[in-house]
């Protein structure tokens, strides 16, 4: 006799986490992910969590320090370090 279970949905396990996407600094995000199938109830497929906490490594060629800046992950994508075209010098033509 062959017996047959019917399921109205599927929910898959979690993955396991990813690696962290930095290795210091604090602004890292791991992921995992799981599927689900013929589920009408809402169904999270996705979990992230902050990672790289540890501090990075100031390389040896920097004789000083100027002090530590701290700011929030999502600020650095907000600033603008571009230099505008009227404060860049171009060198003469003969020296170029």
């Amino acid at each position: 006799m062959l017996l047959t279970t019917i399921y109205k949905y599927l929910i898959n396990e979690w993955s396991d986490w990813s690696n962290c996407t930095v290795k210091c600094g604090g602004c890292g995000l791991r992921v995992r992910v799981r599927a689900c199938y013929g589920t009408m109830k809402k169904c999270k497929t996705e979990e992230q969590k902050r990672c790289g906490f540890q501090r990075c490594n100031v390389p040896q060629r920097m004789t000083e320090c100027y002090g530590r800046i701290v700011v929030p992950c999502n600020l650095m994508d907000q600033l603008n370090f571009t230099v505008p075209d009227s404060k860049i010098k171009y060198l003469p033509s003969a020296l170029g």
